[in-house]
C-alpha cells in the first residue's frame, strides 16, 4: 500500500457470525440474550490499539462492531465505507465450529471487493492446536483467502493492523504459543450498538482464561491452557465503576470455571467491597465446576459478592461416562449436596447434561433425566449433544482414526449428531435429546422447581423466565437456549451460499405461517407454565410464604 497522507482513516470491522438454520437461513433475533463477550474482548483490544495511534498520529482508526446474532450486516455498506476511506480489515470474531460456513460466507463479497478478512475463534485456534494437518478444518478458508488467527489477540493487535494497512496480512498468526498475561490487558468494551439489541444490558466480563481439568470433549484447555490466568483485580474494580455509572450492572463472567481462576477469592472481595463500601449493586452469574461449592467459604462469598446465578457442568449422572471423559472430578454421590449448597445461598443453578456418550442408550437417558428430577435439586437443566469439536482430544482422537465425521460443520452446534453413536441410531440419538427437554420440563417437575426455588429465597419470575425460554427456544424455535434471543428474524436473501433464493410470496406466506404458529405455542405454553406459578404462588401464601418476585 501507498504512503499515507495525513488524516487519512483506516475501518476495522468486527463481525461475530451467527450460523444457518436447517433450511439454510441466517439465525437472528430482533434482540439476543445476551451479548458476546469474545466480541466485547476484541472491541476493547482493537480500541486500545487504536487509541494509541498504532498507525501513525495522521491515521485515524475507527471501529464498529457487529454482532450477527441480533444485527443484519450490511456486507454492500460497509464495502462502500471501506472503499470510500483509506483501507480496512474485516475481523470475523469468536467464530465457533457452527459458525464456520457462516463466516466463510460473510468474507465472500468482501474477499471479491479486495478487502482484506481475518477470522479467529475456536475452530481456527482448536484446529491448529489439535489437528494442524487436517485439510477439511481450513481448507477452504484458505483457498478463499481469508486470513487466520489462531491464539488469543491481546498482544498481537498491533501487527494485525499494521500487516493490513501495509498490504501483507499473513495468511496464518500462529500465536497459540504465546498466551498473554492478563494483568494489564485492554478491558472489553461493548459497543453500544450492540448492547441495545440486547434482551436486557449485560456486560460479559473474562476475569481469566485457562482451566486445570483434562475433559477430553472440551477444547478450551487446548487454546487458553490449563494454567489458569487472571486479569488485574484493579483494573477491574475500576472497569465496574464505569460500567455503574452508565447505568449497567449485570455481568456475565465467561471465565470457563471461575472457582479456579487463581485471584478468585480477591475477585470475590473486591466485589462484596463494592456492594457493601461503595454502594454499587451487582447481579453476577459465573460458571464452576461440581466441586467449586466445596470450597470453604466460597458459596457465601459468592452470594455477597452479588452472583445470583450459577452455571455448572454436570455432565453425566453416570460416573462411567465421566471418567471416559476424562472428568473424574465429578463425582456422581456429590452432586446432590454440591447442588443443595447453591440453593441454600438462593442462588439460580444451570446444569449441563450432556447427550450421547458411548454407553448412552435411549432408555439410560430417560433414566438420567428422572434421576436428576428426584435426587439433585438444580433448577434449569441444558441438553447438549456429545460431538467431536476441533481443537478437543476426543476430534483428534477421531481424526487419529480415520473414523468418519460429518462434513458439514454447520451441524456441529450440539444439536445434530455429527458421527454415529454405538448403541443409539441418528433419529433415536435426536429424538432423545428433543424429548430430554419435555420430560424435564413437565408439568410435574416446573411445579417442583418453581415451589422449591421461592422457599429458598430465589426470584421466582427469573426461573419462571428461564423455563418459559428454555422449554420454548427448543419447542417452537427448534434453537438451542444459548442461540435463542426474542423473536426470530428470518430474511429471505440470507440464505447459505448456494441454497435457492425462495420466491417473496411462497417465503412470505411460509414466513407467517410459522410465526403465527411459534407465536401461538409460545402464548400457549405461557399460560400452561403461568397457571402453574399461580398455583404455587396460592399455595406458598396459605403457608406465610411470599416468594421473592
Amino acid at each position: 500500500m501507498a504512503i499515507k497522507s495525513k488524516s487519512q482513516i483506516f475501518r476495522v470491522i468486527l463481525i461475530k457470525p451467527s450460523h444457518y438454520d436447517d433450511e439454510g437461513y441466517v439465525i437472528q433475533w430482533f434482540r439476543s440474550w445476551m451479548p458476546s463477550n469474545t466480541l466485547s474482548c476484541v472491541d476493547g483490544i482493537m480500541r486500545e490499539a487504536a487509541d494509541r495511534n498504532v498507525l501513525g498520529s495522521g491515521v485515524e482508526i475507527i471501529i464498529e462492531a457487529f454482532d450477527e446474532l441480533s444485527s443484519v450486516v450490511s456486507e454492500p455498506k460497509i464495502i462502500r465505507s471501506i472503499k470510500d476511506s483509506s483501507g480496512g480489515l474485516v475481523m470475523l470474531v469468536g467464530v465457533q465450529t457452527n459458525q464456520y460456513p457462516r463466516a466463510i460466507d460473510i468474507a465472500r463479497p468482501f474477499i471479491k471487493a479486495g478487502i482484506d478478512v481475518i477470522m479467529g475463534g475456536f475452530h481456527v485456534s482448536g484446529a491448529i492446536a489439535m489437528v494442524p494437518d487436517w485439510k477439511p478444518a481450513l481448507e477452504e478458508a484458505q483457498n478463499l483467502g481469508i486470513s487466520l488467527f489462531a491464539g488469543e489477540l491481546e498482544e498481537h493487535a498491533d501487527r494485525i493492523l499494521k500487516d493490513s494497512w501495509n498490504g501483507k496480512l499473513n495468511s496464518i498468526y500462529n500465536c497459540l504459543a504465546e498466551l498473554p498475561e492478563l494483568e494489564n490487558a485492554p478491558m472489553p468494551r461493548l459497543s453500544p450498538a450492540v448492547l441495545k439489541r440486547t434482551w436486557r444490558p449485560v456486560t460479559g466480563l473474562d476475569l481469566g482464561r485457562g482451566c486445570p481439568f483434562e475433559c477430553s470433549f472440551c477444547s478450551i484447555i487446548n487454546v487458553q491452557g490449563q494454567k489458569p490466568r487472571s486479569r488485574s483485580v484493579t483494573k477491574v474494580k475500576d472497569y465496574i465503576r464505569l460500567s455503574a455509572s452508565c447505568g449497567s450492572n449485570n455481568y456475565l463472567v465467561s471465565d470457563d470455571n471461575f472457582a479456579r481462576n487463581k485471584s478468585c477469592g480477591q475477585f470475590l472481595d473486591a466485589f462484596i467491597e463494592l456492594r457493601e463500601k461503595e454502594g454499587i449493586e451487582m447481579d453476577i452469574f459465573i460458571q464452576v465446576d461440581t466441586k467449586a461449592s466445596r470450597i470453604p467459604g466460597f458459596v457465601e462469598k459468592a452470594k455477597r459478592a452479588g452472583c445470583a446465578r450459577v452455571f455448572i457442568g454436570v455432565e453425566s449422572v453416570r460416573q462411567a461416562n465421566l471418567e471416559g471423559a476424562g472428568k473424574s472430578q465429578n463425582k456422581v454421590e456429590e452432586l446432590r449436596e454440591m447442588a443443595l449448597a447453591w440453593r441454600r445461598a438462593g442462588i439460580m443453578t444451570y446444569a449441563t447434561l450432556i447427550v450421547g456418550f458411548p454407553g448412552d442408550t435411549v432408555m439410560s437417558l430417560e433414566e438420567d433425566i428422572r434421576f436428576i428430577q428426584e435426587n439433585i435439586p438444580v433448577d434449569l437443566v441444558q441438553f447438549f449433544m456429545l460431538m467431536p469439536i476441533p481443537g478437543s482430544k476426543d476430534h483428534k482422537a477421531l481424526v487419529d482414526s480415520g473414523t468418519s465425521m460429518d462434513a458439514d460443520f454447520n451441524r456441529y452446534d450440539s444439536e445434530h449428531p455429527t458421527i454415529d453413536h454405538p448403541k443409539m441410531t441418528r433419529d433415536e440419538w435426536t429424538d432423545i435429546y428433543k424429548r430430554g427437554w419435555e420430560i424435564y420440563y413437565s408439568d410435574q417437575h416446573v411445579e417442583k422447581i418453581l415451589r422449591e426455588t421461592a422457599r429458598a429465597g430465589i426470584s421466582i419470575s427469573e426461573v419462571f423466565i428461564g423455563i418459559l425460554s428454555f422449554y420454548g427456544a427448543v419447542k417452537y424455535e427448534n434453537a438451542h437456549p444459548l442461540q435463542c434471543g426474542v423473536f426470530r428474524r428470518k430474511i429471505r436473501t440470507r440464505r447459505r451460499f448456494g441454497m435457492h433464493i425462495e420466491p417473496r410470496l411462497p417465503f412470505l406466506a411460509k414466513r407467517v405461517k410459522e410465526i403465527i404458529q411459534t407465536q401461538a405455542g409460545l402464548f400457549i405454553t405461557y399460560w400452561r407454565f403461568k397457571k402453574i406459578l399461580k398455583k404455587v404462588k396460592r399455595e406458598l401464601a396459605a403457608e406465610g410464604i411470599h416468594p421473592v418476585s
